[in-house]
Order: structure tokens, then sequence, then C-alpha cells
């Protein structure tokens, strides 16, 4: 094999591994009023509290408990080609309310 079309190949590999995933992507949209954890693998995630006087309890990764107050929203990304592990996110809305919407 000639050494320029080794050289190519090569450029082309490095440039395919740097090219965008182009995977689809899912939406969902949840709203909830109890505790749970997001079970699915996020690109992006983001989590509302709208209720108008109680905070909720956010838990990322196993960091601790959050408190998210009322009317605040709080948005994670994981960038291109990476995502977040399912489980990841764990939230309790109890006496509270959490608009959640994430892609995966």
């Amino acid at each position: 094999m000639p050494f320029q079309l080794r050289v190519l190949e090569g450029i082309q590999t490095l440039v395919n591994s740097l090219t965008p995933s182009t995977s689809t992507s899912t939406a969902a949209l949840l709203s909830s009023t109890t505790s749970g954890t997001i079970n699915v693998a996020t690109k992006s995630i983001s989590f509302h509290n709208n209720d108008a006087n109680n905070p909720a309890i956010l838990n990322v990764n196993g960091g601790g408990n959050v408190n998210i107050p009322p009317g605040v929203t709080v948005n994670f990304d994981a960038g291109p080609n990476a995502e977040y592990p399912a489980g990841h996110f764990v939230y309790d809305a109890t006496g509270s309310s959490f608009i959640i919407s994430y892609t995966y």
C-alpha cells in the first residue's frame, strides 16, 4: 500500500472519530409529585420545580440531596457523544411538583 494512501486512511479514521454520532435522540416529558429515578442513560435533562411554595429535592450521582426552590429550573447537558448513566438522577417532588424533560 502506498504511503500516501495510508496517510489518507489515517486522516479519515481521525475525522470519523471526531464526527458526532448520527444516532437519533428520543425526547421525554413527565410531571411528578412523587419520588423517582431516571432509569435511562440521558444526553440532557432539565428539572423545573413547578410548585408555588415548596422545594423539591434532586440528588445527582449520589452527591447528596439538594433543595430546588419553587420556580427554579436546573439543566444538565452531557455534551456531544456523551450521556449520563441510567440512575444518575434521583428526585423527590413529594409535596411539590417537578416537570422533567430529557433526551435519551
